[in-house]
């Protein structure tokens, strides 16, 4: 690797020397001499290539066919900047790879050298003179008017992959790219790094600013894969409506919830990766077909049928012919409703994807939770449910869900995250039922608690729940592998529970919601009051010499002062008893009592 603005040599990442260019050519040809045979091979440039760098490369492609063996006619892959694809250029790359499947060019916006590597580009896919753009009949060498001859032979012809890798503020096809492109019949598979517009809805005015440049894009109908990193949903019937030879379609940043319906012109098409995407379940057997690979962040339901409360677990089936299936393996795949894999029968013969995984899930009121109560007006009595508990359907198919995740193996990243969106955060998910008998913490959500402890995880993400003291006790019991439990606001456990929690062999991080405790009123001066003593006594009750680390969370908009000041509390009365104290952290930033700080700055 060499970069003229630092010129050093790197070998595994490591700085070795600082050489000439006609050192690091040296040192190329010397590996190739000595019998390597590279199957890739990748030149990466910095900024405009200085005169000295552009000779250096040059030499580099002359000589490798003249090497014994001659080890370019094994590359298939190759790496180069677009500053140096040039129609003068063009026949040293195909000289030295002459076997070349895939070129990806880096595209550098700061250096205007697209058109020159748009001509470049058509010598080496065999596009029709001048089809790149004006100037581009001179410079390829004469011939005749655009599109007034026939394509000339390629200098590449198993050249059939092309990759622009381009920053981000530029997306489109660069200029001089998308005529010559469109003559280019040997080009099967385009990929190209970069954003369409957000992944969700657009405003009208946005969503103008891509139509454009996608419709460029749609024009190349002689494609058979592409891959984008996203496009806005409103804009992907412009490429499926016209893209029909599909047969792989890569969105690779998509997020959101995408209908399968916007996937049905595409008759042929056999792979789809949408890994951070949804993919609506309604249809999807029927409008995908063809496929028989499928990676996708999730499965849900169409808005009109999540807005229904959830009454039986729906069955739904994947497309016939699907032989491999990639389930949330992306670390920013979404949260599933559970009902959508509580519903899901794999047919014989499907394999998962070994980097699968499935362990976060959403519910929602009113889908999940019965509909908020109504009242008589006559008699002045209420009638239905509060609307904060979760429905036996919807419990049901939580039990399913997580069942469903242990049955397949899905839990390789032993992380569970159940999230209830209350619209409103007072209104949390309430626990229901309980063992027969009176007494504190009777309601509990033991059952689906219960099903999240047979998957053994090391991290529990709640948030929008209000957990009984029962809840805690099942906690304890029967998820010994915790080590990070997260309470995200809002959601509630009753303090005189939290010492139990001591009971948790490995745990040593909790955040809990504060908020509650923040507020100047008596309310929350008494639960500042119970919270301490619970801090103390959960810190009491753990094994000595095991690290702890505790952060309460503060909703923005409230204070955090008062939260802060019990948490130095907690530290004093710790230390006054000759307790190693937790540390303590308010939103992320740990709280130390004055005699702390002084102390660390006398050991600065």
């Amino acid at each position: 690797m060499y970069r003229p603005q630092r010129p050093r040599y790197f070998i595994n990442g490591r700085k070795s020397q600082q050489p000439s260019p006609s050192q690091a050519l040296g040192w190329a040809l010397g590996m190739l001499r000595r019998g390597r045979r590279p199957g890739a091979v990748h030149i990466e440039v910095s900024g405009q290539p200085a005169p000295e760098c552009l000779q250096g490369v040059l030499d580099l492609l002359r000589a490798i066919p003249q090497l014994s063996g001659r080890p370019g006619e094994g590359v298939a892959f190759l790496e180069l900047p677009a500053q140096l694809l040039s129609p003068s250029t063009a026949p040293f790359i195909a000289g030295a790879f002459p076997n070349l499947a895939r070129l990806e060019l880096a595209l550098d916006p700061k250096v205007d050298a697209s058109r020159e590597a748009a001509r470049g580009l058509a010598l080496l896919l065999g596009a029709a003179p001048g089809a790149e753009g004006g100037g581009a009949t001179a410079a390829v060498g004469g011939g005749e008017e655009a599109g007034g001859g026939p394509n000339p032979a390629s200098l590449l012809p198993r050249l059939t992959a092309l990759c622009l890798a381009q920053c981000h503020g530029c997306e489109r096809l660069p200029p001089g790219f998308g005529p010559m492109l469109r003559q280019a019949s040997q080009l099967r598979t385009l990929e190209m790094r970069m954003h369409f517009g957000e992944s969700g809805s657009l405003p009208e005015i946005d969503t103008a600013i891509f139509r454009e440049p996608l419709e460029e894009l749609a024009s190349l109908t002689q494609l058979t894969a592409l891959s984008l990193y996203s496009c806005a949903v409103p804009l992907l019937p412009v490429l499926t409506g016209a893209l029909t030879r599909l047969t792989s379609l890569e969105l690779s940043y998509q997020h959101g919830s995408v209908s399968p319906a916007v996937f049905a012109p595409l008759q042929g098409l056999q792979r789809l990766e949408v890994p951070c995407a949804s993919l609506e379940v309604t249809g999807l057997a029927e409008a995908l077909s063809s496929l028989t690979r499928l990676s996708v962040g999730g499965f849900t339901f169409a808005d009109e049928a999540a807005e229904k409360p959830l009454t039986r677990i729906p069955r739904w089936r994947l497309p016939a012919g699907l032989r491999e299936l990639g389930l949330g393996a992306d670390i920013t795949a979404p949260r599933v409703p559970p009902e959508a894999l509580a519903g899901l029968d794999l047919h014989p013969g499907l394999c998962l994807d070994p980097n699968s995984a499935q362990g976060s899930f959403v519910l929602h009121p009113g889908r999940h939770t019965a509909p908020p109560v109504v009242e008589d007006d006559e008699e002045g009595e209420e009638d239905g449910f509060a609307g904060t508990a979760l429905l036996p359907a919807a419990e049901e198919a939580l039990c399913a869900a997580l069942s469903f995740v242990r049955r397949h193996g899905l839990d390789r990243k032993v992380n569970v995250d159940v999230t209830f969106e209350a619209e409103v955060a007072d209104l949390l998910l309430q626990p229901v039922g309980g063992a027969a008998g009176t007494g504190p913490g009777r309601p509990n959500h033991g059952r689906w608690l219960r099903a999240v402890a047979a998957l053994g995880p090391s991290h529990l993400w709640l948030k929008g729940i209000n957990l009984s003291y029962q809840d805690v006790e099942a906690l304890r019991d029967g998820m010994a592998a915790v080590k990070d439990l997260v309470l995200e606001p809002p959601c509630e456990l009753p303090l005189p529970a939290l010492p139990l929690l001591a009971g948790l062999p490995h745990l040593d991080f909790i955040t809990l919601d504060a908020t509650p405790w923040a507020e100047d009123n008596l309310e929350s001066s008494e639960l500042r009051g119970q919270a301490l003593a619970s801090i103390v006594a959960l810190s009491l009750a753990r094994p000595q010499g095991r690290d702890l680390q505790l952060d309460l969370c503060v909703d923005a908009g409230v204070s955090r002062e008062r939260v802060r000041a019990m948490g130095v509390r907690v530290r004093e009365c710790m230390r006054a008893w000759g307790v190693q104290p937790p540390l303590i952290m308010v939103n992320g930033y740990s709280v130390k009592p004055e005699t702390d700080a002084e102390e660390s700055d006398e050991e600065q």
